[in-house]
């Protein structure tokens, strides 16, 4: 936890050394979820959003949907801190996102224990020389880190064959960020999937399938926004994300240098090909997990490619998937 909240912090203080609170956040978004978060104890949820009034999702009404409710929730008591201590509530959005990087390390250390894996300690090296755009996506105070945190934490429940406790960690992700309604079923598909084809315990595939089932419906039913969910989904999914019809922002664009991606990506790529040969010349049937990651990373490297925000996501898939 300390060597992945440390590394975040570094992040944030560059050259300046010590962190203070007029060093501010990076991105633009960033700005909107502390103001978010600092607003709720006041004004709660949303309904409307005046502040937008003329935008372009307004065309489909003025009900405004905060898919991100969850992850001001959580980022209230940071910048409330932070406020009462320095007087600014920026420096409490860093510290949050300090604390949610520093869970994703452990989480990444638990996955490697349940796998029995021997000198785990040497996959560190391997994460800190991930994508450097892996790090300044993480950087900005947006839902990114508790949202790879809770999906490395549904896969560590999965692996553990904790259905129930699946459950509960697919509905608080669903809670914590809309997307979870489509990277949860993602998650527990894929390793029912694999279960499946290597003939593991079929029965535990549909137990598990069962209870993430009823944790996606609980998360789902439980959203305050859940009425609006489906149409927002469709438009900032497609609308305006995977098949715009309008111009977006560079995080919903491919990368156009292929070559300049595969060179930022070079370490992981390498070590995943390496780790595959190498478990190819084993011949021993690849297990549920191992098949599980191998899929996952697939997909996000799809999606990586066909939009570079999820260049977020990516590579700790394609690192944990080579570590497996």
């Amino acid at each position: 936890f300390v060597l992945g909240a440390v590394l975040m912090h570094s992040i944030y203080a560059g050259t300046n050394g010590c962190l203070r609170p007029i060093v501010g956040v990076p991105g633009n978004d960033s700005f909107y979820h502390v103001k978010m978060a600092a607003m709720m104890p006041q004004v709660g949820l949303l309904r409307e959003f005046p502040w937008l009034q003329f935008c372009y999702f307004t065309d489909e009404g003025q009900s405004f949907i905060s898919h991100h409710y969850g992850f001001h929730v959580l980022l209230s008591p940071f910048v409330q801190l932070s406020h009462w201590l320095t007087g600014d509530y920026l420096p409490g959005g860093r510290w949050a996102i300090c604390t949610f990087f520093g869970l994703m390390l452990v989480l990444l250390d638990r996955l490697l224990v349940a796998a029995r894996m021997p000198w785990r300690w040497l996959w560190l090296p391997v994460f800190v020389l991930l994508p450097f755009q892996f790090f300044t996506r993480h950087a900005f105070i947006r839902a990114i880190a508790p949202s790879l945190v809770l999906m490395m934490l549904i896969l560590l429940l999965m692996f553990r064959r904790r259905p129930v406790w699946t459950a509960l960690a697919i509905a608080a992700y669903v809670l914590l960020y809309m997307g979870g309604v489509i990277f949860g079923p993602l998650l527990v598909g894929a390793y029912v999937f694999a279960i499946v084809i290597s003939s593991q315990d079929r029965r535990a595939a549909f137990r598990l399938a069962l209870w993430g089932a009823v944790g996606w419906t609980v998360g789902v039913l439980a959203h305050p926004y859940r009425d609006g969910m489906w149409g927002f989904l469709k438009l900032q999914v497609f609308g305006t994300g995977l098949s715009p019809d309008i111009p977006v922002g560079q995080e919903w664009k491919p990368y156009n240098d292929l070559w300049w991606f595969a060179q930022m990506s070079g370490v992981v790529l390498g070590v995943w090909a390496a780790a595959v040969l190498a478990r190819l010349r084993l011949g021993k049937p690849a297990n549920a997990e191992e098949l599980a990651l191998l899929l996952i990373n697939v997909v996000f490297f799809v999606l990586t490619l066909k939009a570079r925000r999820f260049i977020e996501y990516w590579p700790m898939f394609c690192g944990l998937s080579a570590a497996y």
